[in-house]
């Protein structure tokens, strides 16, 4: 079974042997066009997702994260997957759900997503960490000494992707690579506060049904802010 609690867009890797991220990241395209490219590619490949049994997703493509899946239609299809709305009590074995009905449980895995946890620090420096201490472009701490943290201190993949998080870290991990190197000095503070609260107002504006924690980055944009800062 899987179980639904709100709808999602369920969109395939690859859209007509493309990946489909391609056309997500396609920053020199309008983000109202890589809307109209992704739902109607999906629509193409796949059909309306309510055939399948899926619930219809409350908001509109590319504006939240979408789940990603070349496996799901067909499994779905051939009944070898059964979707349930919300689940709202176990009895024993027994799940009931939101619908009225029930079924018997050999073992539940939960897919909720995840937080960002750092038990490894001082519990105030942890508790601040994207608060009153912002993380520019998901990397550097904003307003931390490097010395207090020896020898320094950075992020990779402290960030929702848009698409696969891999090349964003590998974008990421090239970036600090130069900062390392001495190829790269950082902004001051004030201009990486400032870009800190322009990405988190871009985020809110574009992917206006994500999660308010939720701060997309893209790996490509990396590459071109460490280039353009560089001079």
């Amino acid at each position: 079974f899987l179980i639904a609690r709100r709808g999602v867009h369920v969109i395939p890797k690859t859209l007509f042997g493309r990946p489909s991220d391609e056309i997500r990241r396609h920053r020199r395209w309008p983000f109202r066009l890589r809307q109209v490219l992704t739902r109607e590619l999906t629509r193409r490949q796949v059909g309306d997702q309510r055939r399948y049994g899926l619930p219809v997703p409350d908001h509109e493509i590319l504006t939240a994260h979408p789940t990603l899946s070349d496996d799901i239609f067909p499994r779905l299809a051939a009944g070898a997957i059964v979707v349930k709305p919300a689940l709202t009590e176990f009895d024993g074995r027994c799940a009931r759900f939101a619908d009225g009905s029930n079924e018997t449980l050999d073992a539940v895995i939960y897919c909720t997503g995840y937080s960002y946890a750092y038990p490894f620090f001082a519990r105030d420096f942890a508790e601040a960490l994207d608060t009153t201490i912002p993380l520019f472009r998901r990397v550097f701490p904003v307003g931390v000494p490097l010395s207090r943290v020896e020898p320094s201190l950075m992020f990779v993949g402290a960030a929702t992707a848009v698409g696969s998080l891999f090349p964003l870290a590998e974008a990421q991990s090239a970036w600090i690579a130069e900062y390392l190197s001495g190829r790269y000095s950082l902004p001051s503070e004030a201009a990486m506060r400032a870009d800190v609260r322009k990405q988190y107002a871009l985020t809110r504006r574009t992917y206006s049904a994500a999660r308010p924690s939720v701060d997309l980055r893209d790996a490509r944009e990396i590459g071109r802010a460490s280039c353009r800062e560089r001079g």
